[in-house]
């Protein structure tokens, strides 16, 4: 499971309603830190949905080349850091 932010089980309650945070922990194996973990999808309240990133990534599907150029661009990179810099350059962050 990946999460925006781990956070301390005391402190749940602070962030959203309980029925929002609870997830059986049959279905965890492990869980990851990853801000953006989401992205181009929504996560609210930490994000809204990138319907630009989305339009730019859909019209890659037409053209092999565009999408070895977005593929090398965001998703070809060491860490999930890198691409949340990669995503922030592209909105001038």
């Amino acid at each position: 499971m990946s999460a925006e932010q781990i956070i301390p089980t005391d402190d749940f309650l602070k962030h959203g309603p309980v029925h929002t945070l609870r997830i059986p922990r049959m279905y965890v194996s492990g869980v990851v830190e990853a801000p953006m973990g989401s992205h181009f999808c929504e996560c609210p309240p930490d994000y809204e949905r990138d319907e630009a990133f989305q339009r730019e990534y859909a019209a890659t599907a037409k053209d092999d080349d565009a999408w070895q150029a977005f593929k090398s661009k965001y998703l070809d990179l060491p860490t999930h850091d890198d691409y949340v810099k990669a995503v922030q350059a592209r909105e001038g962050k």
